[in-house]
């Protein structure tokens, strides 16, 4: 069992992450999870394996178990309205616990619903996602979606216990594994060059759903968040640059009805923006193809850039929360593994302009790759 603690400045409460197969079998986890509160409740992806839930509910006992369908438009003002009336109905108490079983989608939503229920109430995260894992359920951050903007509304309310349970990720799909990948190797480019070289020469096994491959990159994962949120928990300054590629990547899930998954978006987003911080003068030329050509090695749909209407996605982007007035801001990257900080300043205006020429860029590059990765190597 590998233990980590997350302490934050300003916030009286530290996250304690456990990362540990089949946590429900270790009796020191599940004492920890239910030794707060009189009451628990469990709120779980309605997906969830049935035999794994059976297993968690007959050792947690708790006093409610409420499904929910975890499609993105259900992160809603209205679907956290319907989950308080459940906990009302059911008579739930201050002195309760929450635990979300579920993906970032579902850990955002009820962490939001903790951060209010009763003015707050314990909350414990068991992240069933590779996103989730190394993204979501750390930090604190709780949100929901209104009219598909992305997390415009919500909290900052860190979890008591968040317990990773790398079994989930031998159920889940492809493109949820591919999504969660997607925020792996945004760490890498941002702050740690050894983990993107590791992800870049290491698709056997991802591919093989290999789980010391898996538990290696959530830890170097979650280490690295921690470095970031412990100093910065209410998004002021450094926790900016965690939000690389997802100015754009927020703009195209929306453009694209979040028909694509996040980290999908992100991916498309990461690569026009690491353009952007070519064409500025921050960024090699050589490391923009590395970047591309490990997006296309991981099978992400880049071709989707194609169908961007810039009008319409810069319209979009103008709600970001990054945004200020009408201009655009994203996070640069200098190298991979080092992002552009201007004296505490990390986020860089950008134009229609630059946009397209990351656009068109990239689907060049597409073209005369032919989707064939290379054997590009990092300047270490």
């Amino acid at each position: 069992m590998q233990t980590l603690q997350a302490s934050f400045r300003y916030n009286p409460v530290h996250s304690h992450i456990f990362i540990e197969k089949q946590f429900y079998k270790n009796n020191e986890i599940v004492s920890l999870i239910t030794e707060k509160s009189k009451q628990t409740v469990v709120i779980v992806d309605s997906y969830i394996d049935q035999r794994v839930l059976d297993l968690i509910v007959n050792t947690l006992k708790p006093s409610l178990v409420v499904p929910v369908d975890c499609k993105e438009e259900n992160k809603s003002r209205e679907s956290k309205a319907t989950l308080e009336d459940i906990l009302l109905a059911n008579h739930i108490h201050k002195d309760c616990t929450i635990i979300c079983i579920g993906g970032g989608m579902l850990c955002d939503l009820v962490g939001f619903l903790a951060s209010t229920y009763l003015r707050g109430v314990d909350l414990v995260l068991v992240p069933t996602t590779l996103l989730c894992m190394t993204d979501a359920a750390i930090g604190g951050k709780t949100a929901v979606n209104i009219r598909n903007i992305k997390n415009v509304i919500g909290t900052f309310y860190p979890a008591r216990l968040v317990i990773v349970d790398p079994a989930f990720l031998l159920t889940l799909p492809e493109t949820e594994l591919q999504s969660g990948i997607a925020e792996v190797i945004k760490y890498g480019l941002i702050m740690d060059q050894g983990l993107f070289q590791l992800i870049k020469d290491s698709y056997h096994l991802f591919q093989n759903k290999d789980i010391p491959f898996f538990e290696d990159i959530i830890q170097r994962s979650i280490t690295s968040k921690i470095s970031v949120t412990e100093r910065d928990l209410l998004d002021c300054g450094i926790r900016q640059t965690l939000n690389f590629g997802h100015t754009i990547g927020h703009g195209l899930e929306a453009f694209f009805n979040f028909k694509i998954t996040h980290g999908q978006a992100i991916a498309i987003g990461m690569c026009i923006e690491s353009y952007i911080s070519f064409e500025k003068g921050f960024l090699s030329r050589h490391e923009v193809t590395i970047l591309y050509d490990t997006f296309l090695k991981y099978e992400f749909p880049l071709h989707l850039a194609s169908q961007i209407d810039i009008e319409t996605l810069f319209g979009i982007m103008v709600s970001d929360k990054k945004s200020t007035s009408d201009t655009i801001r994203i996070i640069c990257l200098e190298s991979i593994g080092s992002i552009v900080n201007r004296s505490g300043n990390y986020l860089e205006p950008i134009t229609k302009a630059e946009t397209v020429n990351g656009i068109n860029d990239l689907l060049s590059f597409i073209k005369g790759a032919h989707g064939k990765p290379s054997n590009i190597s990092i300047n270490t």
